[in-house]
């Protein structure tokens, strides 16, 4: 059966906020972030296509979880796990970042930051 990875990404050219799928079979889904932060992502563009993966999946970026028109949709096709990349971790705290209301009741989520700090103040990339 095998696993998907979700990564989050911060592609520099052309600028965007994206999170790839690489399923078992080594082919990779894109999901550019739909609902991007004014002025602190003003450079990107915001994607069009929805984050659903199949067999009850699917991936969305931070803000997008804030969105019930982006969510529910994708709850109605069955999805019931969200797999969230999200780097406001370490900006605003796990207290302020996006909520996830647009969640309740239909499905869970697994958020990912994109780093941390270990208790020696070294760097962790992909902590969940």
């Amino acid at each position: 059966m095998g696993a998907q990875i979700i990564a989050g990404v911060n592609q520099c050219q052309p600028s965007g906020d994206l999170a790839m799928a690489i399923r078992p079979d080594g082919t990779v889904q894109r999901y550019d972030k739909l609902h991007l932060v004014p002025i602190l992502e003003d450079r990107f563009m915001p994607g069009h296509d929805s984050g659903g993966l199949g067999g009850g999946l699917a991936m969305v970026i931070c803000k997008d979880m804030d969105f019930p028109r982006t969510i529910r949709p994708l709850a109605a096709k069955g999805v019931r796990l969200m797999g969230v990349p999200a780097g406001d971790f370490g900006t605003h705290g796990s207290a302020m970042c996006s909520r996830g209301c647009a969640l309740r009741p239909c499905c869970a989520s697994a958020r990912m930051r994109s780093s941390s700090k270990d208790e020696r103040s070294r760097r962790i990339y992909g902590k969940t």
